[in-house]
């Protein structure tokens, strides 16, 4: 695979590792098909991923169906992931079939590693391992176990278990990865230190060419505060963290997702009434990672709403890759917003979203939406309607 220029942050990666073969005859190999080198160069971080067998075949006593303590006794097929860039990784590993007459998913054993042995038929999206984090420049193994359950039936004889392990990730950042935020002097931003309440925001007004210095409902910082306004930079790829470093002071990053602008000036024929936040209708990004403890507010003209995500994106026309979304968030109200080019996974990590009306509202790629299982937030995205917020191009699925 040759290198490529890409986006930072939430970039799918696909590998397909190995072959899998099941054949019910006397003898059946787990062979080793492809293992791929995967480097991809980004803007501010390099990915780069190698998946190595340490298994050349493996060769089982028989395809007889066996018990449990037998099954686990096998030889197991092992492979390696290492990461040799400088951005974290985080990967499922599914176990995707390839063929056409195959064995029923309830009689194929699987044990991966130390976890609990489980069936064909119970894996969510053929995932065998979910959610591993590899940090940069280190390595895992993987082992995988695979026989037929000593319940299979006498109609399964003839059949075959063909298949594939495919590593499915995405680059991320972590605590690790400081060396790909975005920079502070790329933001406009306010130091609780220096003021403890925002009471106007700089608003630049098409109409006319000018800066105008509006105010707003007033935003109370802590010290150890910093409000982050508008996000100036001409970078496809932002990364937020958790806080930001100014001078020798640490701060704890709040992010301005929304708020209402109004201004009139008769006499010189000014009449501002409109909206903003710190991404709100940029064109230009691709891809942003959102700290897991950003604290997001919304300023509606007569009060601040924390915990609020309310129309950050909404516009950004060529965000492709969305962040996971904080665990604090509870309000996502036109969050994706005519977000045209938005595909992919858009997790959700809180459980308390109670507003998400018109979130994915005029978006049009595949969107696959994950929250957490038997949640508030995936009631209420759940009771979303094709009018207001879910178009037939979004999939809602729990984990």
């Amino acid at each position: 695979m040759k290198n490529k220029k890409v986006i930072i942050s939430i970039i799918l990666t696909s590998i397909v590792l190995i072959t899998l073969v099941v054949i019910s005859t006397t003898q059946a190999y787990f062979n080793n098909d492809i293992y791929a080198k995967n480097p991809t160069e980004y803007q501010s971080g390099l990915l780069s991923i190698e998946a190595v067998s340490k298994s050349n075949n493996i060769s089982l006593d028989n395809t007889l169906p066996m018990s449990d303590d037998d099954g686990i006794e096998t030889t197991p097929y092992v492979f390696t992931i290492k990461n040799n860039g400088n951005v974290d990784y985080k990967f499922n590993v599914k176990l995707l079939s390839t063929s056409e007459n195959t064995f029923s998913p309830e009689y194929i054993k699987l044990k991966i590693d130390d976890d609990e042995i489980t069936t064909l038929s119970l894996l969510t999206n053929s995932i065998i391992k979910q959610d591993i984090i590899l940090p940069a420049g280190e390595t895992i193994d993987i082992s995988i176990r695979i026989w037929l359950s000593s319940n299979t039936k006498n109609t399964e004889i003839g059949k075959t278990f063909n298949s594939k392990i495919v590593i499915d990730g995405q680059s991320v950042y972590t605590s690790t990865n400081t060396d790909i935020v975005t920079p502070i002097t790329e933001f406009t931003y306010f130091l609780g230190s220096d003021t403890s309440t925002v009471d106007t925001i700089e608003y630049y007004n098409n109409e006319d060419d000018n800066y105008y210095d509006i105010a707003i409902t007033p935003i109370t910082l802590q010290s150890n505060e910093i409000l982050l306004t508008k996000y100036n930079g001409t970078s496809k790829n932002v990364v937020v963290p958790d806080t930001y470093t100014v001078g020798n002071t640490t701060y704890n990053v709040v992010v301005l997702s929304w708020v209402y602008l109004g201004y009139y000036d008769e006499a010189n024929g000014i009449d501002i009434d409109d909206n903003d936040g710190v991404f709100e209708y940029n064109t230009n990004i691709e891809s942003v990672f959102l700290g897991n403890n950003v604290k997001f507010i919304y300023n509606d003209g007569g009060e601040v709403i924390e915990n609020s995500m309310y129309s950050l994106f909404s516009g950004c026309t060529s965000l492709v890759n969305a962040p996971e979304i904080p665990s604090s968030v509870t309000n996502m109200k036109f969050t994706f917003y005519g977000c045209t080019n938005l595909t992919g996974i858009v997790k959700i990590n809180s459980s308390n979203v109670t507003d998400a009306t018109y979130i994915f509202t005029n978006t049009t790629k595949s969107i696959t939406v994950q929250v957490p299982s038997d949640s508030t937030t995936y009631t209420t995205i759940n009771n979303l309607t094709t009018s207001n917020g879910m178009p037939s191009n979004v999939t809602l699925t729990t984990y």
